[in-house]
């Protein structure tokens, strides 16, 4: 279909194919992909309805099914993804917009549902986080990076040893990252720059962690900080691989069950709780938030696109302590009350 034979009565899908043609030439091919994804969900349930019949309601009624139950997933969608989804239904609307074709945007800023959202990141634990320092692997070196730095898994996979001053400014360049191609699934494809311009940073280094890191320095046998066995990059398979294999050593080194095989799969049982490398990212945020970093600073080490994002990190732990120090004086009181009857 081309743009000029669309009209207000054309059907949402059919709009959704020129904001795919207009994102083509300004997204990375892994973002393209994701926004594919996402206008597939969306025309499941919008997508054969006129734009100018579409209400607020139907995308709202969109969303809450979408919180509930991910027809991609089987589990009630993320946060982050309800979000994204909510995003890319407004962008379609605002090519209308924008070419006089509609005066208001049904899907702009429709508020998220409430509820028991999934929600895919946590912060781990402290105890969680002396067993990341002090557990031997390959891939400790990844995960303290992403627990004491805040890099994405993308930015942490290309990056290399040059990639660290440790010897002057101690700090960390990230200045590319890696996507996976459609139809190669099992490779990944580098391009410069980091998730995002915003994500395109330096990032100081701990002193304790940069002296961690030039021990392992002498030791490496690839240029790359985390790789194959064979020093070359990770593929998506061999990182799946190796990260399983963390978790593996991880519950076996701390489970406290009686010590077997942990890679047969009758052997250790999984009982510790595993991560995932967001996981981590999200636990420097946490950690940026704890030690009084300022949300703008903040912003630009976690190289978010929009301060907004790390605003609403922030606000969530803010309400995570407040509960907590609430939890706590309703303890005092418990005991106070327990002591006068």
């Amino acid at each position: 279909v081309m743009f000029e034979e669309l009209t207000s009565k054309s059907t949402f899908e059919e709009w959704s194919k020129i904001l795919y043609r207009k994102k083509r030439v300004r997204v990375s091919e892994g973002r393209l992909d994701n926004i594919a994804c996402r206008l597939s969900l969306i025309n499941k349930f919008i997508g054969q309805l006129p734009v100018d019949e579409i209400k607020p309601y139907q995308i709202d009624d969109m969303l809450t099914d979408l919180s509930q139950n991910n027809p991609n997933t089987n589990r009630p969608m993320a946060k982050c993804t309800l979000k994204d989804v909510r995003d890319i239904t407004a962008a379609v609307f605002d090519i209308l917009i924008e070419n006089d074709l509609m005066v208001k945007n049904p899907a702009a800023g429709r508020e998220l549902p409430h509820g028991n959202l999934y929600k895919r990141r946590r912060a781990i634990t402290f105890s969680e986080q002396m067993q990341v320092i002090s557990t031997p692997h390959r891939c400790r070196v990844c995960a303290l990076l992403m627990m004491f730095c805040g890099l994405r898994r993308g930015e942490l996979i290309p990056l290399s040893w040059s990639d660290l001053k440790l010897d002057t400014r101690i700090e960390v360049d990230i200045n590319k990252s890696v996507y996976r191609m459609k139809n190669r699934a099992n490779i990944f494809i580098i391009k410069s720059g980091a998730k995002s311009e915003a994500g395109e940073r330096t990032v100081p280094i701990p002193l304790d962690l940069a002296l961690f890191l030039k021990k392992e320095r002498e030791k490496a046998v690839s240029p790359f900080i985390t790789h194959k066995l064979n020093g070359e990059m990770h593929t998506p398979s061999s990182w799946k691989a190796m990260w399983n294999s963390y978790q593996c050593s991880l519950n076996a080194a701390y489970g406290f069950m009686v010590p077997r095989s942990k890679y047969s799969p009758y052997g250790l049982p999984k009982v510790k709780k595993s991560f995932t490398p967001h996981d981590l990212r999200h636990t420097y945020a946490t950690l940026l938030y704890k030690s009084g970093v300022d949300v703008l600073t903040a912003s630009r080490l976690l190289g978010h696109e929009s301060v907004v994002t790390t605003l609403e990190i922030y606000t969530h732990l803010e309400k995570s302590m407040v509960k907590k120090s609430i939890d706590k004086f309703d303890a005092y009181v418990r005991e106070i009350f327990k002591e006068a009857f």
